[in-house]
């Protein structure tokens, strides 16, 4: 929280701002909730292990 605060007070222009998080994590889920985050649009991320297997 504190670094909301400190953006607050070095660009009070700002008024919005853009984090991610996986849908699997729980504890960074509820830490964005406290923070009042709010979930405005959901994404899908592909991943190919390209080691040969």
């Amino acid at each position: 929280m504190a670094n909301v605060e400190a953006l607050g007070d070095v660009a009070p222009s700002v008024r919005r701002i853009v984090t991610g998080n996986a849908a699997v994590n729980g504890p960074m889920i509820a830490v964005n909730d406290l923070m009042g985050f709010e979930v405005v649009g959901a994404g899908w991320f592909w991943q190919k292990d390209l080691r040969g297997g």
